[in-house]
């Protein structure tokens, strides 16, 4: 490996020209001068104790307000504080994404490997005067927050991009992104989120995969990517499917689709969307952990999921279990008239106007798999997630 690390490029030395600053070190002072240290100065020694060293010293620096609301603690940054602590992440932190899809990296992994990037220069004092190692902090599945040593180290990896870590058997791509506030993270989610319509095939049975898009196009709308089907590792293994579809779809989703076989059999599958109820328990569409229809509803909330943010809240309405198809299109359907196709009403999951018609009728028995399904979920044993959502996923998450 130590020829590996050899090989990895290094930032290009420090430019001192009318810096005053030699070897990455503090500005000179004129002798006989006398510094008054300002709000600004001891807000940013401060910083630069908590972020480069975990120290947190006492301070009589004013952060703000506090206040007690419903048995709630609110600290109201001041502005000066808020602003030179964004100032300073943006300066230092870099978001490092592990960009491998099929590898799901631990935390110690993510940053072993940032160890090994790092290797290349933190032992030169021009690059790294402290000589002391740079802080990471996991952020979400494959994503690291990498406080560098110096604002140069920083700039130079953003301007690089992209990169190749060697790894024991290989190297592992990642890629360098400038830090950004929640808020600019959120509103990046949203944007990227007006783009397209999330949906995702729960269970698909693996006879109905060949035909699954073209059901979709057909009867929805219009699909950007269709990711290949795989186990996640926040998900149990029941065959889900992700899919990104033009926004459009929004009005038109169904909850179900039923491909019919010559034979007469039915192969059922259940779709849920980007504002589907998720339970954080089992990891599974359709319910939430305070449902007692979850299979694990006695069992504890395991500490590593107490707060995922996904799917649909309880707060925000529309508690439809999703497990079963409206009695009304059953039976209209199996009674040979016009076909109902599965889809929802005016009060769907999808939280759009009714679906149109299906091209020809289609016989609507679902819900003959929620045992199955539950016995399923029952005995899928959730394994352990490691945290960001990034965008699009990555986003994570979204």
């Amino acid at each position: 490996m130590a020829a590996n690390i050899s090989a990895l490029s290094v930032p290009p030395p420090p430019s001192l020209e009318g810096s005053g600053v030699v070897g990455g070190g503090p500005p000179i002072i004129p002798p006989g001068n006398v510094q008054v240290e300002s709000d600004s100065d001891r807000i940013r020694t401060l910083l630069d104790m908590c972020f480069d060293d975990g120290i947190f010293p006492k301070s009589n620096i004013n952060f703000g307000a506090t206040e007690i609301g419903d048995g709630v603690g609110v600290l109201t940054l001041s502005d000066e504080v808020d602003a030179a602590t964004v100032n300073w992440l943006k300066a230092r932190t870099v978001i490092v994404i592990f960009d491998e899809p099929a590898i799901n990296l631990s935390v110690n992994q993510r940053e072993r490997l940032i160890r090994v990037y790092e290797d290349a220069w933190y032992t030169d004092p021009t690059l790294n005067p402290t000589q002391k190692r740079e802080r990471t902090h996991g952020e979400g599945p494959n994503v690291m927050l990498d406080v560098a040593r110096s604002e140069r180290i920083a700039q130079w990896m953003i301007m690089k991009g992209e990169d190749r870590i060697p790894s024991r058997n290989d190297t592992i791509k990642v890629l360098f992104n400038p830090w950004m506030t929640k808020s600019e993270l959120d509103e990046m989610r949203e944007s990227d989120r007006a783009g397209k319509f999330r949906t995702i095939a729960s269970g698909v049975p693996l006879e109905a995969l060949p035909s699954l898009r073209y059901a979709i196009e057909r009867l929805m709308g219009w699909i950007l990517v269709m990711l290949p089907a795989g186990k996640r590792p926040e998900e149990p293994r029941l065959g889900n499917i992700r899919i990104d579809c033009a926004p459009e779809i929004r009005q038109t989703f169904m909850e179900w689709v039923v491909v019919r076989k010559p034979s007469g059999c039915h192969l059922e599958v259940q779709f849920g969307n980007q504002d589907t109820t998720f339970c954080n328990k089992c990891l599974c569409w359709f319910h939430d952990e305070f449902e007692t229809e979850c299979p694990r509803f006695n069992e504890p909330m395991p500490e590593d999921r107490a707060k995922r943010g996904r799917g649909r809240s309880r707060e925000r309405g529309g508690k439809g279990r999703g497990l079963r198809a409206p009695e009304a299109g059953r039976s209209q359907a199996e009674g040979g008239g016009g076909g109902g196709g599965g889809g929802r009403g005016g009060g769907g999951r999808g939280g759009g106007a009714s679906a149109p018609p299906p091209m020809s009728p289609i016989p609507l028995v679902v819900g003959q798999q929620r045992g199955k399904q539950a016995a399923l979920q029952a005995t899928t044993s959730a394994p352990s997630a490691s945290g960001w959502l990034g965008v699009g996923g990555t986003t994570h998450s979204s």
